[in-house]
């Protein structure tokens, strides 16, 4: 006969078998439960302390354990840091992490490097690696070499939301160092960000940003303020390919050679640089905002240029832009202005807002531009209040566009082209007439 048989136990401490004729009774000591559940939960409180640091939130406290962090990550992985000040006392390095993002819980996230170090390095050569800066902010980097906040090696680096302030390097890259390291193609994208007073303090380049290699640069929604350096005050971008710039705002940037703002030496048709403003930068020699060295193509557009300047008294020209490209007759590079305005921008000898210097098949292309009190300053040797163009091109065009109000220091108000080359214009107005004086 089946039965069961119940007992006056606590059914939780009792558990009951059913079967022929059988009856067995387990019975369980409390104090002996209550053990076991004590020690299962301290096991999982520590489990789960030790997932906390691998899935990677960590708080200004803990600043000494940020590269135990990330060398414990995982493809993939995030980083999330808590609001605060994270002292960096050596640089935080990441080697051969296939893909990384290290996030701030708000803006007030910061990485401070005292000046005395960089505050981080990040190596994946040669097979590549992406890391994504979100929410920081990095101040005080201090490199010997390049990259005084961050220098990558690598693949794909995307910085959303961060600034990077009083960083500084002697060879390049006062802020951000970019370099492909022998991959065939990189990605370096930068939207939403401040760089301020950065600078490299030796003969180089980038005061913000320095790239070099086969990478396509986008720039969006930026703010460049105060940084300097030899050549691209703010960014240098050389021997590469494509650069794309929108939205973006350069102010008071300086270049003790050429390119107060921007410096840049690509080989891709289809770089640009829209909607942006370029406010008060400078040059000692060429380009007080802009320096193009390109050998395809570049178009700016939707631009406002003012206040640019071109210091240099024996050879300052461009006061905004410098097109300098190769005067090889093989060579068919390509500048074209569209859609902006060039408000006082000056240079000491030649070209107050824009010169232009290319071979004999490169092309320059001016459509609907305003170009108003722009001056060539030397009373020898200034020529082209507005444009100065030279070098070996045949023809230029102007289309739709304004001349007002620019002074030439020696002769042309307006506009200066090299004897025997000839500009082709459709609806341009030059206020007042060349060879009348200026108001």
């Amino acid at each position: 006969m089946n039965y069961i048989r119940c007992i006056s136990v606590p059914k939780e401490y009792s558990l009951l078998y059913r079967g022929d004729n059988i009856l067995k009774e387990i019975y369980f000591n409390k104090r002996k439960l209550l053990s076991i559940l004590s020690i299962c939960l301290i096991a999982i409180l520590a489990i789960s302390m030790i997932d906390s640091i691998n899935a990677a939130t960590i708080s200004p406290d803990k600043s000494d354990r940020l590269q135990e962090v990330i060398d414990n990550a995982k493809d993939g992985d995030t980083i999330t840091l808590k609001n605060g000040v994270y002292t960096i006392d050596k640089p935080i390095e990441i080697v051969n992490k296939g893909k990384l993002k290290i996030k701030g819980e708000s803006s007030n996230v910061v990485l401070d490097g005292k000046n005395k170090n960089a505050i981080l390095k990040f190596v994946n050569y040669p097979t590549g690696g992406e890391l994504t800066l979100e929410n920081l902010k990095f101040i005080n980097g201090k490199d010997g070499f390049h990259g005084g906040a961050v220098s990558f090696g690598g693949a794909k680096l995307t910085v959303t939301k961060c600034t990077f302030q009083n960083n500084q390097a002697p060879d390049s890259a006062g802020a951000i160092s970019f370099n492909t390291q022998g991959n065939p193609k990189g990605s370096f994208t930068v939207d939403g960000s401040t760089f301020k007073n950065n600078k490299v303090t030796g003969s180089d380049d980038g005061g913000a940003i320095h790239v070099l290699g086969n990478v396509l640069v986008k720039i969006t929604n930026s703010k460049f303020e105060g940084n300097t350096a030899r050549s691209g005050g703010a960014v240098y971008y050389g021997i590469g390919s494509q650069l794309l710039v929108s939205g973006c705002t350069f102010t008071k940037n300086k270049a003790s050679e050429e390119g107060g703002a921007i410096s840049y030496s690509g080989n891709d048709p289809n770089s640009k640089i829209t909607n942006s403003k370029f406010n008060e930068n400078s040059a000692n020699r060429k380009g007080g905002a802009i320096y193009s060295a390109v050998g395809s193509k570049i178009t700016v557009s939707g631009c406002t240029f003012t206040k640019n300047k071109v210091t240099n008294k024996n050879f300052g020209s461009g006061g905004a832009v410098f097109f300098d490209l190769p005067l090889s007759d093989k060579i068919k590079g390509e500048s074209v202005l569209i859609n902006s305005k060039f408000t006082e921008n000056s240079a000491s000898l030649s070209g107050g807002a824009v010169s232009y210097s290319g071979g004999k098949q490169s092309k320059f292309t001016i459509t609907g531009c305003t170009f108003t009190k722009n001056k060539a300053t030397h009373k020898s040797y200034g020529f082209g209040g507005a444009i100065v163009i030279s070098g070996k091109l045949k023809t230029s065009q102007i289309t739709n566009s304004k001349f007002t109000n620019n002074i030439a220091g020696k002769r042309y108000n307006a506009i200066f082209k090299v004897p025997g080359m000839k500009i082709s214009t459709k609806n341009v107005k030059i206020t007042p007439k060349e060879g009348t004086k200026a108001k």
